[in-house]
């Protein structure tokens, strides 16, 4: 077959071509249907990660997960506050104690009665609260015959003059670092006057007078940085040893 017409054998080639595409696709040549064409579809490999050699950390909960709850720490305890507490008995209502200072004021109606039953307290002429059950509650020994507290509830005077006190002089008063005012005077002590009396750096006034004290006076008594006043009148050993 020969053709005069360039265009005309373009077209027959192209025509060739069209119809050797579908029958690889499929499709009979004596399907006049429309051919469908298919999507092709790009896709891209994903490389595989490099091993860097440094593990990756677990997240938190799965470390946790495997370790025995008895090797966990125990969890900390909550000590409640102590509340501050006003109405005092033996303070002014307006008076408040905060936690260090209830803890003082207890410590010290602890110290008075242990004095109070040291001393013979039930023989005392007057003794009401003294013989209490229940001094580390918020009944305060500031409201004790006898006793003074100042307005945050440290022991400062203790008068027990003439309250037929009998015995020694118990060393458990060292125990009231806020006393200012001591006095045990015209009573029936015996024995000699406690040393340790001189840790008492607020003491101001001392009264022994008028017992059966007997002994050499502590010479640690002189150093008292706030002392003002001693009185051991008592016999004719502890007047000389004073005079001097």
């Amino acid at each position: 077959m020969k053709f005069t017409h360039t265009s005309a054998l373009w077209a027959l080639i192209a025509s060739a071509l069209v119809v050797n595409n579908v029958n690889a696709q499929g499709i009979s040549s004596g399907d006049t249907s429309t051919p469908t064409l298919v999507p092709i579809v790009s896709v891209t490999p994903t490389p595989a990660p490099i091993d860097s050699g440094t593990p990756t950390p677990a997240p938190i909960d799965s470390v946790t997960s495997v370790i025995p709850t008895s090797a966990l720490p125990p969890s900390p305890t909550t000590t409640a506050s102590v509340p501050d507490i006003s109405n005092v008995p033996g303070l002014p209502p307006n008076a408040t104690l905060n936690q260090v200072q209830q803890r003082a004021l207890q410590s010290s109606c602890n110290t008075l009665q242990q004095l109070w039953t040291q001393m013979n307290g039930s023989s005392w002429l007057v003794y009401n609260g003294w013989d209490s059950t229940n001094a580390n509650s918020t009944m305060s020994c500031c409201s004790w015959v006898k006793v003074t507290c100042n307005i945050v509830g440290v022991v400062t005077h203790l008068d027990l003059a003439g309250n037929n006190l009998q015995g020694n002089i118990s060393s458990i008063l060292s125990q009231l670092p806020g006393l200012i005012r001591l006095d045990m005077s015209q009573n029936n002590l015996a024995g000699t006057i406690p040393d340790n009396l001189a840790g008492l750096i607020n003491l101001q006034v001392i009264n022994f007078e008028y017992n059966n004290l007997s002994g050499p006076l502590p010479g640690s008594l002189g150093a008292l940085p706030s002392l003002q006043k001693l009185y051991v009148i008592d016999s004719e050993e502890l007047f000389a040893l004073r005079l001097l």
